[in-house]
């Protein structure tokens, strides 16, 4: 039989904010209106082709990117979402900090960087909650947050 209690779930994520730059995570706040985040983290393909490759390409790791992809239900009242909203609309930063489970949870871990905001959109089904959709690319990248245990 397998052994859940080594496995972590979605639903135990959390996501904080803050919009000061550069704050530490134990002061950001948590968004609790957020149903998924997608933390993307890759490397741009860089070409390291020479002629001494014998007509092999060469190929290797460029420069790291950071994005955060963020579905919430829609809440006209709700702090996060209206944050991001104005970092949007205003050209301003927000960070971010996407957590596998609870910052004082030992063993938790996640990126934390100061986001522009690329992307707000309400999709708005006929039958179905209002959700926003919200990209954050990172501008700076601050750690990897590891919670000790």
């Amino acid at each position: 039989m397998a052994d859940i209690s080594v496995w972590q779930f979605g639903a135990d994520a959390k996501l904080y904010y803050h919009t000061t730059a550069d704050t530490a995570l134990a002061d950001m706040n948590e968004a609790t209106a957020v149903i998924e985040v997608t933390v993307g983290v890759e490397k741009a393909d860089a070409d390291i082709t020479t002629r001494g490759n014998d007509g092999w390409r060469g190929r290797g790791g460029g420069l790291k990117d950071l994005s955060i992809e963020i579905t919430a239900q829609w809440r006209k009242d709700d702090e996060f979402l209206n944050n991001c909203r104005d970092a949007f609309l205003n050209n301003t930063l927000i960070d971010l900090c996407a957590m596998t489970g609870d910052r004082d949870v030992g063993g938790n871990e996640g990126p934390r960087a100061t986001c522009e905001i690329l992307n707000v959109s309400r999709p708005e089904p006929l039958e179905d909650r209002l959700v926003v959709n919200i990209t954050a690319a990172c501008q700076t990248y601050r750690d990897w947050e590891i919670i000790s245990t």
